[in-house]
């Protein structure tokens, strides 16, 4: 009888403990105490050092190739140096100079069989499908354009950087979008909203397309922010050109990287392959890219 007891009250006391775990997990999501898991980086792959300041990184999903924009040196100079490489998935090099005929080029875009790279002070148009330049698009006055996006409409958008400024494209005609910034690098347009890291102030701002007004600041202290990519989950990845970068998730800021003491090495304009979380990492003075899988 007594064992009976004893086992009766080893149940009660089970089904009391786990209802007031329920009741402690439950209240804790009610005060958003849950626990958030870290997000892990691992590396994948890197090339070779064989390319020449490697600053962008971009997937084509349609054509399934990296590319990669090389400013060859200087990034303010009309040289003529510079170059777009391709390269598969797993970080063999299809091309190493598969589109000349550039100077500085930095930040892509793909929209509608149409590669978008800035240089200098031009929108330059490209051909996927053979790496020759289509068109030239010229922005007067510009003195470093710096990243692209494109929305679903097939306007471009683009931040000068020297200048404070983002402009849109559309039809070959410039017009200025916002001015007043603090120095504009990374651009990402989703649906209604412009995503903007600021290599100035290193914050990263949501804005509204159409009313261009401020929606939502969402991290601050993002060193020189430059690129930016958003991820299958939602979350935000962001890249401080000085060598390090951060994860964005529910008003949550974590570092994953961080070689800021290297000066040879930095984390320039990321890219992403989405569908396999895979983050492009662009090495400027490195002269190379590395890919990590992101965990989240």
């Amino acid at each position: 009888m007594r064992t009976l007891i004893l086992s009766l009250l080893f149940v009660v006391t089970c089904i009391l403990s786990s209802c007031k775990n329920k009741n402690n997990t439950t209240e804790q999501t009610k005060l958003g105490l849950t626990t958030t898991k870290t997000p892990s980086f691992e590396l994948l792959w890197e090339t070779d050092t064989i390319f020449k300041t490697t600053e962008s990184c971009l997937y084509d999903k349609k054509h399934d190739v990296i590319y990669v924009s090389n400013v060859n040196n200087a990034p303010r100079t009309k040289d003529n140096n510079g170059f777009i490489s391709t390269l598969h998935k797993d970080g063999s090099i299809i091309k190493l100079k598969w589109a000349t005929g550039l100077s500085g080029p930095k930040g892509m875009a793909y929209f509608n069989e149409v590669l978008y790279v800035t240089d200098i002070d031009a929108v330059v148009e490209i051909d996927p499908h053979t790496g020759k330049i289509l068109k030239r698009n010229v922005l007067e006055g510009a003195l470093m354009l710096n990243d692209i996006t494109v929305d679903k409409m097939g306007v471009v958008y683009v931040s000068a950087m020297d200048t404070n400024k983002i402009y849109t494209l559309e039809d070959g005609d410039f017009t200025l979008w916002k001015d007043n910034l603090n120095k504009p690098n990374g651009l990402l347009v989703k649906d209604n909203l412009l995503f903007v890291a600021s290599l100035g102030d290193g914050t990263f701002k949501a804005f509204d397309k159409i009313t261009k007004e401020e929606k939502k600041h969402i991290a601050s202290n993002l060193g020189k922010a430059d690129g930016v990519v958003k991820t299958k989950s939602g979350s935000y990845v962001v890249s401080d050109w000085r060598g390090e970068i951060f994860h964005i998730k529910d008003s949550i800021t974590t570092s994953l990287y961080n070689v800021v003491t290297n000066k040879n090495l930095q984390t320039a304009d990321i890219g992403s392959i989405p569908n396999d979380n895979v983050i492009l990492v662009p090495t400027f003075f490195g002269n190379g890219v590395k890919a990590y899988k992101l965990t989240e």
